[in-house]
């Protein structure tokens, strides 16, 4: 995985970890389990979540990122 990608994820992880809800860390893992060049569409807002990704946690999670 990317550096800048894994560490800015680690990031929210390490900021959040103790406040993530269930729904919220499946996000996360959902998000993980993307291959990097979609991920990084999404981050940079070049792409929507779709289908199984196009969730409030997920939405949130990626708006959070995007402020790093």
């Amino acid at each position: 995985r990317d550096f800048c990608l894994s560490r800015g994820l680690g990031d929210v992880y390490k900021r959040q970890s103790q406040g993530f809800l269930e729904s919220e860390l499946q996000a996360l893992d959902q998000l993980l389990d993307l291959t990097d060049p979609v991920l990084l569409d999404l981050i940079l807002e070049r792409s929507q979540p779709e289908d199984d990704l196009d969730t409030p946690e997920i939405r949130a999670l990626l708006t959070e990122i995007r402020a790093l």
